[in-house]
């Protein structure tokens, strides 16, 4: 499928035939604006697809950390992230310097009151607010707070890529302007 998609933004003639793909006689019209293609993002939580991401993708997601204090690996939630990552580093190799790494806040809250805004989650998720604060899938704090934050977890796991829900796309902006650039 990822080589259907580089085909199709090619503007040639496709012609690929396999076990799940069976295209002939027409081009991927009209040529995306974004060359050769747009980024390809691939994601999840499994070694399988996470080193089909270090191969293929352009952006590299590890998808929701679970929301526990040690997984059944005997994990915690950052030291599954880092498993994750590792997963994508050592099937890219070199190229994992080009990747853009995307971690998906499920939570995040600028506030002066962190604590408090985690609360209510920690309680449904069943942890202690300290363990949910330093989880790789929230981001709770000031701006300030969460600009260190972002810039600890692009160095501590290469997190460059950061997606928000659309409810907190307008709190999130000052965020983003901060980090333009850097």
């Amino acid at each position: 499928m990822i080589a259907l998609f580089k085909a199709h933004c090619s503007g040639e003639e496709l012609d690929q035939h396999g076990e799940f793909v069976d295209v002939s006689g027409y081009a991927g019209l009209p040529l995306p604006a974004q060359r050769p293609h747009p980024p390809i993002m691939i994601g999840g939580g499994k070694k399988r697809v996470l080193t089909l991401a270090g191969r293929h993708a352009d952006i590299a997601s590890i998808a929701n950390v679970p929301f526990t204090p040690v997984n059944d690996d005997g994990l915690t939630p950052p030291q599954e992230a880092e498993r994750r990552i590792g997963y994508v580093r050592d099937a890219a190799g070199e190229r994992f310097a080009t990747l853009d790494v995307e971690g998906s806040p499920f939570f995040t809250r600028v506030t002066d009151d962190p604590e408090g805004a985690l609360a209510p989650v920690a309680k449904a998720m069943g942890m202690a607010p300290s363990e949910l604060r330093n989880h790789p899938n929230v981001l709770a704090g000031t701006a300030d707070e969460i600009v260190d934050l972002l810039e600890l977890r692009r160095e501590a796991f290469g997190v460059n890529y950061v997606s928000v829900q659309q409810s907190d796309a307008e709190a999130f902006a000052p965020i983003v302007a901060r980090l333009a650039g850097k």
